[in-house]
């Protein structure tokens, strides 16, 4: 004789699965919250306790610091909002590993800038790696279905971003390790103007990470909002990317 669901059961399992939905959100956003402000209370006070000994570059690598808080925040947000999603033990790593590549860039800005654009490397890297484990985690769920399809390769744009950042922030500390930076110097007369030019780089990088932050926004609200389609708004995004290529 088969035995039947009990219906009391099947509610209790139903009403789990949806508290535990609604406490993703809450418990990555508490998280983040918190990582993040003892990540920047911590360059607040490399700032105030050593700017006295800063030079251009340093406060160049203050403002990226600052970028990267902006950048770490509001990736990690757009997937906490956006998806339907469980709470994971894995996936909560991440913010720890975030904040702690975050304070090695604090601490590492002053007295050794080739550390510092490893410590870039990482991070970049990490937002890649955030993108693949989000898109697995979220694809399991049927609610997310259609939106996932149609940002697929939106965001698989933001991983090769993430990537492409992580090689050249990886590339500009073997040059600057191997001596290209002091040859560099020395070609052009002007002591630190390789170190200056790579911070300038790594500002324009995460310029260009944050605009993409900003067309993602974009092209969710208006997505949710009934006024675009994804697929077709992603379209006219390449094709302008190519006229101006």
């Amino acid at each position: 004789m088969s035995m039947q669901p009990d219906p009391h059961h099947e509610d209790d399992r139903l009403a789990l699965l949806q508290r535990l939905k609604q406490s993703a959100g809450t418990s990555s956003l508490t998280l983040l919250s918190i990582v993040q402000g003892v990540a920047l209370a911590d360059l607040a006070g490399v700032v105030a306790n050593q700017y006295q000994h800063f030079h251009l570059i340093q406060w160049i690598l203050v403002l990226a610091n600052f970028m990267c808080l902006i950048a770490s925040w509001n990736q990690i947000v757009m997937d906490t909002v956006t998806w339907v999603n469980l709470p994971n033990m894995t996936r909560s790593f991440i913010p720890f590993i975030l904040g702690a590549l975050e304070l090695f860039l604090n601490h590492t800005l002053l007295h050794n800038p080739q550390a510092w654009l490893i410590g870039a490397a990482a991070l970049v890297f990490l937002s890649s790696l955030g993108i693949e484990f989000t898109n697995r985690a979220v694809a399991g769920h049927e609610e997310n279905a259609h939106l996932l399809s149609h940002l697929h390769s939106i965001r698989k744009e933001g991983q090769r971003l993430g990537l492409t950042g992580s090689l050249l922030f990886l590339l500009l500390a073997f040059a600057s390790t191997l001596g290209g930076f002091a040859r560099l110097d020395e070609v052009v007369h002007l002591p630190g103007a390789a170190l200056l030019g790579a911070g300038v780089l790594a500002i324009a990088y995460e310029t260009s990470f944050l605009t993409r932050h900003l067309a993602y926004w974009r092209i969710l609200t208006d997505y949710a909002l009934g006024k675009s389609n994804l697929q077709h708004t992603h379209e006219l995004i390449s094709t302008r990317r190519s006229h101006a290529d």
